[in-house]
């Protein structure tokens, strides 16, 4: 399991590194993208981490999936270690910084779970063949200390 240093992001897309991190729910085939679609209703990363008794930020940079207007919002739910982080509404390109607890990192075997109850395939809406359960479209995801 990859070490995920303070203060670098991981990045989505065709050059990123978020693939070395992802356990399930990311799409981590873009093309050219610059970001990656999560496609289940459940997306996970999983690292390791140095202990730290400053203070923590997940820091997120995204986009929400509205499927051409037929969707309003994208509902993302966030935990780490089974820990209740926080959610958010996603309408538009988004930047988000939700606080965690320096104690609920382990220096071993951590996993961010972000869940999209509203993630849908275009399919179902009629919008191509695409069948993934599609959530977000994440641009990087860091732990920021200070």
């Amino acid at each position: 399991m990859s070490i995920l240093p303070f203060n670098e992001p991981i990045l989505g897309g065709a050059n990123g590194n978020l693939k070395g991190f992802a356990a399930g729910g990311w799409s981590c085939e873009e093309g050219t993208a610059d970001f990656t679609w999560t496609e289940a209703l459940e997306a996970k990363l999983q690292f390791n981490a140095r202990v730290t008794s400053s203070p923590i930020h997940l820091s997120l940079v995204g986009f929400p999936y509205l499927a051409d207007g037929q969707i309003k919002r994208q509902l993302v739910w966030v935990h780490l270690n089974g820990m209740y982080c926080g959610a958010f509404e996603a309408t538009d390109r988004f930047e988000v910084a939700l606080p965690i607890r320096s104690s609920w990192l382990e220096p071993r075997d951590n996993t961010i779970t972000f869940t999209f109850p509203q993630a849908v395939a275009p399919a179902a809406l009629g919008l191509g063949a695409d069948q993934r359960l599609l959530g977000v479209g994440m641009y990087s995801i860091e732990l920021r200390t200070g």
